[in-house]
């Protein structure tokens, strides 16, 4: 997962850098310098090693370097992180952590699913019953948990994993009737202490205009439903430069579960 979004961060990079450079290119040659004295600033223009002073009736030109000096420092920064990114992954050069590797291999999952039992009897129970699951694109559940489930995202994955591991129960894709409407969660949670539910979705398309128009009719559905937002329905979000984290998982369930 590290892997992948790693590469994902750094095509981002590579096409933001060539769009500073191109921006940049458009802009007069030299430097914004500028220099306060007491309570006056004072604008140069810096070219070769030589200066010229700008004056007011020029601010305009001044103005221009400046926009020239700030792209050159995010270019600048953007460069700093794909020589970061580059240096990581000639050290790493795994599509796949050693997680995702052991979780991979049914031999361990069996031994490794009696090592994080759920505390109590009745919510461990309502984890490993029966129940509706989401029939629709099973052929895109493609990514295989220590839990047992089979999901549909890496991100979805991490989350599936985080619970599992925390002892918290749950159950994937479960059916919700709300207003008439059949819903299948990402993930509906029993608190481990209250009992209380709660559901989880990842949306992680958020690129795309189509699927923010119908998660926003999703959300709207369910506040009718009394499921709302950072009360009793977590929702995380994933674009493809801004993937979901480990550490933003981590967070939530910290903040939802874990005291």
């Amino acid at each position: 997962m590290l892997y992948h979004n790693l590469l994902e961060r750094k095509k981002y990079l590579l096409k933001e850098i060539q769009n500073l450079k191109r921006r940049l290119a458009s802009y007069p040659a030299g430097e914004l310098i500028c220099t306060k004295n007491r309570k006056y600033v004072t604008c140069m223009h810096s070219v070769n090693g030589s200066y010229t002073y700008i004056p007011k009736k020029d601010f305009a030109f001044a103005k221009e370097l400046g926009e020239k000096k700030l792209l050159s420092a995010s270019l600048e920064d953007l460069q700093r992180e794909l020589r970061a990114i580059n240096a990581f992954l000639n050290c790493y050069q795994s599509e796949t952590s050693k997680v995702e590797q052991l979780l991979s291999q049914p031999c361990y999952q069996k031994v490794l699913n009696l090592s994080f039992p759920i505390a109590s009897e009745d919510l461990e129970q309502w984890s490993k019953e029966s129940y509706e699951k989401n029939p629709f694109h099973q052929e895109h559940l493609l990514h295989s948990c220590l839990s047992g489930h089979m999901v549909r995202s890496k991100s979805e994955a991490l989350i599936d994993q985080a619970l599992f591991m925390h002892k918290i129960p749950f159950r994937y894709e479960c059916a919700l009737e709300l207003k008439d409407v059949t819903f299948y969660p990402d993930f509906t949670i029993r608190h481990p202490k209250s009992g209380n539910y709660f559901y989880w979705e990842h949306f992680g398309l958020m690129d795309s205009p189509s699927y923010v128009q119908q998660t926003f009719q999703k959300l709207n559905l369910y506040c009718q439903s009394g499921i709302i937002p950072t009360i009793n329905l977590i929702t995380t979000y994933e674009t493809k430069e801004q993937p979901l984290t480990s550490q933003a998982i981590e967070n939530i369930i910290q903040e939802y579960f874990v005291f």
